[in-house]
């Protein structure tokens, strides 16, 4: 006999599990960080930043956790760092490619976190009663 009566079920697996998903986000978000980190500084640097990335105590416990931050992080990571491409390239069709790239992330991003567009307005200032772009050359 059942100790437990049977009651409704919803459709899918018994219980959620956000283990394989976070684990797989939060590797994608540590590898987007090391290639980030290297395309701004140098290969010891972005080796550092991952192995710290990898064991941030608050990022463990928001894998555990269902939020937003786990695929927005690998997402934000990835728009700065095919918008840092864009910004090193000279050959103005591959910054226009990378520049796409960097928008659909950035889009995707804001989906998951629309406070992400505010960082976009913080990039742009004005200086002097003259606008400008914080990131341009």
């Amino acid at each position: 006999m059942d100790q437990f009566p049977a009651g409704p079920r919803t459709p899918g697996p018994p219980c959620f599990w956000p283990g394989p998903e976070a684990a797989l986000l939060g590797t994608l978000a540590v590898l987007a960080l090391w290639w980030l980190a290297r395309l701004l500084f140098d290969d010891r640097t972005a080796m550092l930043a991952a192995v710290l990335a990898t064991f941030y105590p608050g990022a463990i416990v928001l894998g555990v956790l269902i939020l937003s931050e786990a695929p927005f992080c690998p997402l934000m990571l990835l728009q700065l760092a095919f918008w840092t491409l864009a910004w090193k390239t000279p050959q103005p069709g591959r910054r226009a490619i990378f520049a796409i790239f960097a928008g659909l992330a950035a889009g995707a991003a804001t989906l998951m976190r629309p406070s992400w567009l505010l960082f976009h307005a913080v990039c742009r200032g004005r200086r002097n009663g003259v606008e400008r772009d914080a990131l341009a050359r």
